[in-house]
C-alpha cells in the first residue's frame, strides 16, 4: 500500500498541473472533501496535582501522518457550502469508537470554518478561519476541548467536478479539564468533489 501512495499522489498532482482553466463555483454548490496530511501536535506544559503535591508535566510533541488528514487528534471529512462564488461555510466531522476487552473510548471532532476563495481560474487560492471542538468520553469520564484555527491553501481543478486541494494551517486548542493546551500545525493534500 505504501508503495502505491507516492505514485498515486504524483499522478494526481501532474494531472492537476496540466488541468485547464474552469469557472468559479456558483451559489448553492457543495464541496465534499477528504485529505491526507502531516500534523505536528505541540502540547503545552501543564500542572498535575495529587496527594503528595503539585508537579509540572512537560508537554509532548506528536507527529501524525494520516489518510484522511486528522486535523489534530481525529480524522475528519469536509462539507463546504458555497454562499457566493467566493464565500464558503465548511463544517468538518470526524468520529472514532474503540472497544478493547470491554473498555471503550468515543472521540468526536466537529469544526466550522469560513473559507474565502480568490479568482476563478484553474487554481484558486483561499484563506480560512474558524473553530472546532474535540469531544472525548469513556466509561468513567468525558471532556471537551475547544480550538481556533486558520489556514491558507489552493484548489486546482481537474475537469468540472474535481479538484486537488493543498493547505497549510495552525489551530490553537485551549486547555480543558483533562487535556493540555496545544498547537496543531498541519499540511494537507486532498481531493474535493463539487456538486455543480
Amino acid at each position: 500500500m505504501k508503495r502505491l501512495l507516492f505514485p498515486a499522489v504524483a499522478a494526481l498532482s501532474l494531472l492537476a498541473f496540466f488541468a485547464g482553466v474552469t469557472t468559479a463555483q456558483t451559489k448553492g454548490a457543495m464541496e465534499l472533501g477528504y485529505d491526507l496530511g502531516f500534523n505536528v501536535l505541540m502540547e503545552d506544559d501543564y500542572e498535575y496535582d495529587d496527594y503528595y503535591g503539585s508537579y509540572t508535566v512537560e508537554g509532548e510533541d506528536v507527529v501524525q501522518i494520516g489518510l484522511p488528514h486528522s486535523g489534530g487528534l481525529l480524522q475528519a471529512l469536509r462539507f463546504g457550502f458555497y454562499l457566493t462564488e467566493q464565500s464558503e461555510i465548511e463544517p468538518t466531522f470526524g468520529f472514532q469508537y474503540v472497544n478493547y476487552e470491554g473498555d471503550w473510548l468515543l472521540q468526536t471532532n466537529l469544526g466550522l470554518f469560513y473559507v474565502h476563495n480568490f479568482g476563478s481560474a484553474g487554481t484558486r487560492p483561499y484563506v480560512k478561519g474558524g473553530g472546532r471542538v474535540y469531544l472525548i468520553s469513556d466509561e468513567e469520564d468525558s471532556d471537551s476541548q475547544f480550538g481556533l484555527g486558520a489556514g491558507i491553501g489552493a484548489k486546482t481543478r481537474i475537469g468540472d467536478r474535481l479538484a486537488l486541494r493543498y493547505e497549510a494551517g495552525a489551530t490553537r486548542q485551549f486547555e480543558s479539564e483533562a487535556l493540555a493546551a496545544r498547537w496543531d500545525l498541519g499540511l494537507s493534500l486532498g481531493i474535493s468533489f463539487f456538486t455543480k
